[in-house]
């Protein structure tokens, strides 16, 4: 068997669980039903982001990591500020 599909096959079970416990600790600290909603579809927004950049940078663009952080970075601080905003709703309206 190829030592890089190999390779490939780990980073990506590797990716997939730390996406799943890190998705389930902030959804567990969520204040209410539609922020804890948010949390999981940010999550599943970021898994596809990293997967679909990797195969561009993988495919297309080769070596592009850069762009990606500076994505990442970016998309971060959107969804935390967007988190925010939620709890900040549900908090007035409780």
């Amino acid at each position: 068997m190829n030592a890089n599909l190999i390779k490939g096959t780990a980073v990506l079970v590797l990716l997939i669980v730390g996406w799943l416990v890190a998705t389930y600790s902030i959804a567990k600290r969520a204040k209410g039903r539609r922020e804890r909603r948010f949390t999981f579809r940010a999550g599943v927004a970021f898994l596809l982001g990293i997967l679909t950049f990797s195969a561009l940078d993988f495919f297309v663009f080769k070596g592009a990591a850069g762009i990606l952080g500076i994505v990442m970075l970016f998309s971060i601080a959107f969804v935390r500020r967007k988190q925010r905003e939620i709890r900040r709703e549900e908090e007035a309206n409780a």
